[in-house]
């Protein structure tokens, strides 16, 4: 016999009335566990293409660490059965990715402050592109132990006795993930480039500034120099082509940091896209609260009790 919208569930021994909700729940967990764990496996595996890309002589390590620890992550997450060994496997896989995080937290950081003191064009765009580059595998190492978060509640759910944990894990999982690199990229980067702007901006007013000041000038010769009207106006002129190439310099120098930081954000969030951990994870964070609705049939044999749940979809 099956009821719309639920799903039978085998009970093997004898079924104490009193424990139907919380055998219930564990049953639920169970199935959502499998559920969950099938969907970030699919998505798992494009961490792996996104990490390839940016395959660099430099960082290979580091990649190659967090490609490793996301193909650990899928081949657990497509497991039937778990045990404890692959929840200690998940937490040294996300160990891993927020270590690697971290790292290149504070690379980008480094790097964003040499920027602001760098005045050579050629290195201040070197720097613009290692800060994107750090800020790429900050993103993917971020969105890694979330991942890595996310399995082992997934996996947890599988197992017996884990619905205290589950409850602890899930809240701490809406925590990290609101509070995450991954969730605040946007403001994350545009924070890194805008002291940096503030600086570029205000050189700009300077130079703008000083430009103004020559052009009105020109138009007030006044004979400073020994070689009269003439060599004045010719300085004079010379100072204002000046303080305009500064000021071009300056604004084409802003361009370049807005256009890199909007190249950046455009990435991260065309990669953010494509998956749908927040989604996953809207709905893991929900489990704990959701009150399950269960049809308990008894019977006089309790060999022939029944427990519906609802289908997981």
């Amino acid at each position: 016999m099956e009821h719309a919208g639920f799903t039978n569930v085998s009970l093997n021994s004898a079924l104490n009335p009193a424990m139907v909700l919380q055998g219930g729940m564990q049953v639920m967990s169970m199935v959502s566990g499998t559920y969950y764990l099938h969907q970030l496996n699919n998505q798992i595996k494009e961490i792996d293409q996104k990490l390839e890309e940016l395959i660099n002589i430099h960082h290979d390590s580091n990649i190659g660490k967090l490609i490793a620890s996301g193909k650990g992550l899928s081949e657990i997450s497509n497991r039937k059965h778990v045990d404890l060994a692959d929840i200690s496997a998940i937490r040294e896989f996300k160990k891993t990715a927020r270590e690697i995080f971290e790292e290149y937290k504070f690379s980008y950081k480094r790097k964003s402050s040499d920027l602001i003191n760098e005045e050579n064009k050629k290195k201040e765009e070197e720097l613009l592109n290692d800060i994107n580059f750090n800020t790429s595998i900050a993103f993917e190492a971020s969105k890694l132990f979330l991942f890595a978060e996310t399995i082992e509640i997934g996996s947890r759910m599988k197992l017996n006795n884990q619905i205290e944990i589950i409850r602890e894990l899930t809240a701490q999982l809406q925590k990290n993930y609101e509070d995450s690199f991954y969730s605040n990229f946007e403001y994350e980067i545009s924070s890194l480039y805008a002291t940096k702007q503030k600086q570029t901006q205000a050189e700009i007013i300077e130079n703008q500034h000083r430009f103004d000041s020559a052009v009105e000038s020109l138009f007030k010769p006044k004979i400073i120099h020994p070689w009269g009207i003439l060599g004045e106006y010719i300085y004079k002129t010379t100072k204002t082509a000046k303080n305009y190439h500064d000021v071009q310099k300056s604004k084409k120098r802003f361009s370049i940091e807005n256009l890199r930081m909007e190249q950046i954000i455009d990435q991260i969030s065309q990669k953010k896209q494509l998956n749908s951990l927040d989604e996953v994870v809207m709905q893991i964070v929900e489990v704990p609260n959701i009150q399950a609705e269960l049809i308990y049939l008894p019977a006089d044999n309790q060999a022939d009790q029944r427990v519906f749940i609802p289908a997981v979809s």
